[in-house]
């Protein structure tokens, strides 16, 4: 699959939100307090608090996407599966800042 094309996978739900600042404060602070860490340091217990963080934000909103994401991101964890560990976080980072930014 083509970024545009994960990237709508698992984000197409997103856009609904834009609007609702109590999400985009949520995502925010997903993304600053445990993506930006687990990006920076690719350490597993980092990945895995960024990880546990949005499937509880996914589940709050329901986002069908986010919830797709972590059960791929699970797997690949499983796995160990470094590369696809390292396309999923780049994939997170590049479609937030589509997004949200």
């Amino acid at each position: 699959m083509l970024f545009e094309e994960k990237s709508n996978y698992y984000f197409h739900d997103i856009t609904r939100y834009n609007e609702n600042s109590e999400f985009k404060e949520g995502f925010d602070i997903v993304y600053d307090k445990y993506f930006i860490p687990a990006f920076q340091s690719k350490l597993s217990g980092n990945i895995t608090d960024f990880l546990k963080s949005l499937k509880h934000f996914a589940n709050k909103y329901q986002s069908v996407g986010l919830k797709k994401y972590c059960l791929d991101m699970d797997n690949e964890l499983v796995n160990f599966n470094i590369e696809e560990i390292d396309k999923l976080l780049n994939l997170f980072n590049k479609s937030y800042t589509l997004s949200i930014k």
